[in-house]
């Protein structure tokens, strides 16, 4: 869940398109969860993404934002026990 206020933007991406962004240049993203001016969000990711980068962006030019990220990450495990 996000936490922030409205002139804060987030979307996902890997790392190399992370570098860019942070360059200010052009960049691609996951489209699977993305938001503009947000106040409180949540994504779910479905499935194993190995490089996953979230990446933030405060428009307003005049004030700094607090953002506060929980993170909540649950792995399934299959255990196959024979009973006889």
């Amino acid at each position: 869940m996000l936490n922030a206020p409205s002139s804060v933007s987030y979307k996902f991406s890997d790392s190399q398109n992370a570098q860019l962004f942070v360059r200010r240049q052009p960049y691609n993203y996951y489209k699977f969860k993305h938001a503009d001016n947000i106040t409180t969000d949540y994504a779910i990711v479905n499935g194993y993404i190995q490089d996953l980068v979230l990446n933030l962006e405060n428009t307003n030019t005049v004030n700094g934002e607090n953002v506060e990220i929980r993170v909540v990450a649950l792995t399934v495990t299959h255990k196959y026990e024979i009973d006889e």
